[in-house]
This record gives C-alpha cells, sequence and structure tokens, in this order.
C-alpha cells in the first residue's frame, strides 16, 4: 500500500513502506529505501532529488508536491531505520 502518490502527465511517484516507484514516459524505476542515502528539495523548478548509497541521483519534476514527497519518503526511512 502506498503513503503517497503524485500524478502528473507522464508521471506517477509512489512512496511504499520499502521503496519508491517511479513510472515516468512508461519508463519503470523501483528504488529501495535500503538504498536511498539522501532526499533533497531542488528548486528552480522545484525537484525532488533522491541520491542512492551508491551515488546516483534521481530527480524528478514534482512542482509544489516535491515537499509533501521529501517528507513521505523521509518519514519511512525513519521508520525503516
Amino acid at each position: 500500500m502506498s503513503t503517497f502518490v503524485f500524478e502528473a502527465p507522464g508521471l506517477v511517484l509512489e512512496v511504499h513502506d520499502d521503496r519508491v516507484e517511479v513510472e515516468a514516459r512508461k519508463r519503470h524505476q523501483t528504488i529501495p529505501l535500503s538504498g536511498v542515502a539522501e532526499v533533497l528539495v531542488v528548486t528552480h523548478p522545484k525537484r525532488l532529488a533522491i541520491v542512492t548509497t551508491e551515488g546516483k541521483r534521481y530527480e524528478f519534476l514534482l512542482g509544489k508536491d516535491a515537499e509533501a514527497a521529501r517528507a513521505a519518503i523521509t518519514s519511512r526511512l525513519a521508520g525503516a531505520r
């Protein structure tokens, strides 16, 4: 069951208890929360940035919902650790 869902044309981001699932332009990505090192909100334009323990950086254009997505992911990270 997802705790946060963001939908925009061409983008769906879902935060689950153990992973973040992103579907952008029919490309599906799953980021396990165990591999997330940092979650940031980048401004101008507002983007959600997820940095993994491997050093990969994923950025998603969420606009005004970027802060809510960051809060949802960090709350799940705090509960998982």
